[in-house]
């Protein structure tokens, strides 16, 4: 079995595991010099592969690899681990397959985002998922604008608090990656119901887009502090 295969099958044979609780501080720095949490890399299989890769290859780009996967699985701890292994094998085997392995898909989202706070809101709207708030396409569209955004515009999003005010916010970066769309006014006709007779016909403004709502909607309410290291702990949803 080849490295990313295995790290993708243990990944999604640790998420919603408990042991993650017993981790605190700097999760690599714990995990290689204090020999007592070899019950928790036995534990939790991801890290226990991650955390031997870095060993052999003493490689940056494994050490950091290895605090995004751990990040991604502290937001998932408290899931009911049987029910999310059972929705990830009626993915790979069902109907709704994606074109890879939805493990082999995860490790390249965490691999592809740029820090630790980014994989945090991957992690936060894969939970969305699981408890079915929205769809798999949604999560995975809703994954691949995330790791096109910066971590700044990305807060100042999700900080908005009246969307009726949209045409006075620069949303240059959130229409480049798709959280807002530009609507001219024959579309916003379909969207309301009833021309807007403010504006002339073909004139262009904001809204929010139907992924940008969903976004908005799974991660607005949750407090992520971006000075946090790896040990961010982000409220329940629910």
């Amino acid at each position: 079995m080849s490295i990313t295969k295995r790290i993708s099958t243990d990944l999604v044979a640790s998420i919603g595991n408990s042991h993650l609780m017993q981790l605190t501080g700097d999760v690599m720095d714990t995990l290689i010099s204090n020999t007592s949490e070899s019950e928790v890399l036995k534990s939790v299989p991801v890290l226990g592969t991650c955390v031997a890769l870095y060993k052999e290859t003493k490689s940056i780009q494994h050490y950091l690899f290895t605090k995004k996967i751990y990040t991604f699985l502290t937001q998932l701890h408290d899931l009911n681990a049987n029910e999310v292994y059972d929705m990830v094998y009626e993915i790979d085997n069902g109907t709704h397959k994606v074109q890879e392995r939805l493990g082999e898909v995860l490790i390249g989202l965490i691999d592809r985002s740029d820090n630790i706070i980014i994989t945090a809101y991957i992690a936060q709207l894969f939970r969305c998922y699981i408890l079915k708030r929205i769809s798999l396409d949604d999560f995975l569209e809703g994954a691949r604008i995330l790791n096109n955004i910066s971590i700044k515009s990305l807060h100042s999003f999700l900080s908005i608090s009246d969307w009726s005010k949209i045409d006075e916010i620069d949303c240059h970066d959130f229409y480049r990656v798709g959280l807002v769309d530009k609507l001219d006014i024959k579309e916003v006709k379909k969207y309301d119901g009833y021309l807007n007779k403010y504006y002339p016909v073909g004139a262009l403004y904001n809204r929010l887009s139907p992924l940008g709502k969903i976004l908005y909607e799974c991660l607005a309410s949750i407090p992520v502090n971006s000075e946090q290291s790896i040990s961010i702990r982000i409220t329940n949803l629910e």
